[in-house]
């Protein structure tokens, strides 16, 4: 079987469309959020702290939740069907399942704590000859043309 494997400028701009895909529902419930916490609490100070702590947990279980159902189950999430790539299992060419698709992100994840692995991460495509990125490389998939 012959595959076409994305290009790394594709592979930037499906991430850049879903980081939008993204912000807005994380930002409007995180919004709805701090008004219902400012709204039901006489001091302040505990109103912005609560509201704090639920828009930090909402931006990193939004994502989580995000990448592991669409890879998971489908292989694309929707900027990558809009930009025709999809994220496959190496060896079978199936998506990846569940598991791994929590795994690849969770892996980017743990990169993004510290910039140089970050980086390494989502330049590696760049001279790798299946254009895999390092979080590709752990859970053995790859992103294809569709």
């Amino acid at each position: 079987m012959l595959r076409t494997y994305s290009a790394w400028g594709r592979r930037a701009g499906a991430y850049i469309l879903d980081s939008l895909v993204i912000l807005v529902p994380v930002v409007i419930v995180g919004f709805l959020i701090g008004a219902a916490v400012g709204l039901s609490s006489d001091d302040e100070d505990s109103a912005l702290g609560s509201a704090t702590v639920a828009g930090y947990l909402i931006g990193i279980v939004g994502p989580f939740v995000y990448f592991t159902y669409f890879h998971g189950s489908t292989g694309q999430t929707p900027a990558k069907r809009w930009l025709g790539i999809r994220v496959v299992g190496d060896s079978t060419g199936e998506p990846i399942g569940y598991g791994r698709a929590f795994g690849r992100y969770g892996i980017t994840f743990v990169f993004g704590v510290f910039i140089i692995p970050l980086l390494l991460d989502y330049l590696w495509p760049l001279w790798d000859e299946k254009n895999q990125a390092l979080h590709d490389k752990v859970v053995g998939s790859i992103v294809v043309k569709t």
